[in-house]
């Protein structure tokens, strides 16, 4: 049995953001998150987690849009790459949907987190190809380049033209540029928008993720199109993390979605 959907087009300030967040993780949640990983996944009929690749044929859910929007709102930071940005080129951190859902979550973040900046958005990149034109660097988050030394020498003439920071690092990873945020720019709560294999690295060898934010479509079939690369197995989850909001399902116009909130 499904649970009741969510009325998003009610969501209009501030004070209607936490009976929906508790609806969906069933709980309040903390000013301060650590790292957030927030992911979209198909369970496959034999139980694997397949990433979900963005394109036309991925099924659209409206929760699945407004875990990611939370996760945003939340951050002081988030991370994404230089791939993503190449493969993505519309892309941007601003958040998504309706203006009376934004503007409530802004005036959420605003009001009962005391965020009252933009939050920076941090591109890891080699530097190759990267593109300072693109609307991630011209949105709402302030751009931070994270790169090796070589590519931040090549990048800076453009990007002091541009207002984009960037920082050189001897070895960049996702790793650096997490403690680069925490330690450096003092950011309390990460959000990671990269790609599996950047993603990845988080969750092994050692646990760097502090709450997972994952949801899970359940269609029986899934266009070859929107097959990305395996995530973590339900196994690898549950170990992971010791602590899991009761599953939400939700039958969407796309098929059917669970949504759950893990915690270290």
């Amino acid at each position: 049995m499904s649970d009741t959907p969510i009325a998003f087009d009610t969501v209009r300030q501030a004070s209607d953001i936490p009976p929906v967040i508790r609806t969906m993780h069933g709980t309040d949640l903390p000013l301060d998150a650590g790292v957030i990983h927030p992911t979209a996944v198909w369970q496959a009929p034999d139980d694997r987690y397949v990433t979900l690749r963005l394109n036309a044929e991925t099924p659209p859910s409206r929760h699945d849009r407004f875990a990611l929007n939370l996760s945003r709102a939340r951050a002081d930071a988030l991370i994404t790459t230089g791939k993503i940005l190449r493969e993505e080129p519309g892309l941007h951190t601003d958040l998504i949907g309706s203006g009376p859902e934004r503007d409530a979550l802004l005036a959420w973040r605003r009001e009962i987190l005391g965020r009252t900046e933009p939050p920076i958005v941090l591109v890891l990149t080699s530097g190759k190809g990267l593109d300072l034109g693109h609307p991630v660097f011209h949105g709402w988050a302030e751009p931070v380049v994270f790169t090796n030394h070589d590519s931040a020498e090549a990048l800076i003439p453009e990007a002091l033209e541009r207002s984009v920071e960037v920082v050189s690092h001897a070895a960049p990873s996702v790793h650096e540029a997490v403690v680069y945020l925490h330690d450096a720019l003092e950011c309390r709560t990460v959000s990671i928008e990269a790609g599996p294999s950047t993603s990845l690295s988080l969750y092994h060898p050692s646990l760097e993720v502090d709450e997972l934010l994952l949801s899970v479509y359940r269609g029986s079939t899934l266009a070859d199109s929107v097959h990305g690369p395996a995530f973590l197995s339900a196994a690898e989850i549950r170990s992971a993390f010791s602590h899991a909001s009761a599953p939400y399902l939700v039958e969407e116009p796309s098929g059917p979605w669970c949504f759950q909130r893990l915690t270290r």
